[in-house]
């Protein structure tokens, strides 16, 4: 093998070396990441289901489901209680099990950006996500809350509730 060759593997096989034998990245550390909006689901649970746009659903079902009795149409009328039970089943799992609130910051979708913006931050995440401990964080629970315009009772439920950590 010529000299020239022997160099230009050498280079190439000194890195690769050198590369093996470095230990891994530590995955839990990102130092990329950005700063992270966090919040609780169980505050956004409860801010919908005591603001005006779950009213508004609330009512819409209501006058849907008294139209389907005065009609006698019994079938469009239990389908209507049954989505209002699955609703309410599906509001306990997200207010005291933390369970997934997207279809709910679906509601508010169009007003997160400007959210995140002023809080400062790049993404939003629940509050119990993993994530690299070099992750910046900022709670804006408190600003999702205010997207759903909850009532006094709602926001002091939320109070309370945020006193008692989500369990991961």
């Amino acid at each position: 093998m010529n000299p020239l060759t022997a160099r230009s593997l050498s280079l190439p096989l000194a890195l690769a070396l050198v590369a093996c034998s470095a230990p891994p990245p530590d995955s839990a550390v990102d130092p990329e990441a950005g700063r992270v909006g966090v919040y609780d689901p169980r505050a956004v649970c409860v801010a919908y289901a005591n603001g005006p746009l779950f009213r508004d659903w609330m009512a819409e079902l209501t006058r849907r489901h008294a139209a389907a009795q005065a009609a006698g149409d019994t079938a469009t009328a239990r389908e209507l209680e049954a989505s209002a039970k699955a609703q309410q089943a599906r509001f306990h799992e997200q207010a005291f099990s933390g369970a997934d609130v997207d279809n709910l910051l679906a509601h508010v979708a169009d007003r997160m950006p400007a959210m995140l913006a002023a809080a400062g931050v790049e993404r939003l995440e629940r509050i119990d996500a993993p994530r690299g401990q070099a992750t910046s964080t900022v709670d804006v629970t408190t600003q999702l809350v205010d997207l759903f315009d909850p009532d006094a009772r709602g926001r002091q439920w939320i109070a309370e509730l945020r006193q008692v950590p989500l369990a991961r």
